[in-house]
Formats: structure tokens, sequence, C-alpha cells
């Protein structure tokens, strides 16, 4: 099984999205984007690497766990977990 993490965030005039195969680089790529762009708020989700039986094309699994993203104005970004999101 191969878990991954994607994120996502979106500032005023832009978004974007990643995924990683690491917690620590998914968090560090998230907050670095949201610190250039502007954004106030992110998403970090961690999901499993499935490829579908009747296509065999690959996609991702949520797993329920997930952390939310809040920037503070001195550049500050923290990362809490979100109870209840499977």
């Amino acid at each position: 099984m191969i878990l991954l993490w994607a994120w996502s965030a979106s500032g005023p005039a832009a978004a974007a999205a990643g995924v990683c195969d690491d917690v620590g680089r998914a968090r560090r790529a998230a907050s670095a984007w949201m610190r250039a762009n502007g954004a106030d708020a992110g998403l970090l989700e961690e999901v499993r690497l499935a490829i579908g039986a009747s296509s065999l094309l690959p996609h991702h699994e949520r797993t329920g766990t997930v952390l939310r993203a809040r920037m503070y104005r001195d550049g500050r970004v923290r990362w809490e977990s979100v109870p209840g999101a499977a």
C-alpha cells in the first residue's frame, strides 16, 4: 500500500495543489506556497494510491486523516488535525 499526502491551498488570486510522499514535505510545500501567495488557509490529506479494477487507472482514496492549516499575519503556519474527517 502506498500512502501519499495531498495538499491544497488558495490565495486571493491563485490556487495550488500537490502530492508528496511524506507529511513533512507536504507541510513545507503547502506552507511555502501559502506564504508566497498570501493564502490564509490550506488542507493536507493522507491518501492511498489505488488502481481501479475495471479501468486499471490509478487514483487516490481518502484515508480520513486530514490536517487544516492557518497562516497568521507574522507568517507562521499552524497545522491542526480535523476530527471526524473520515
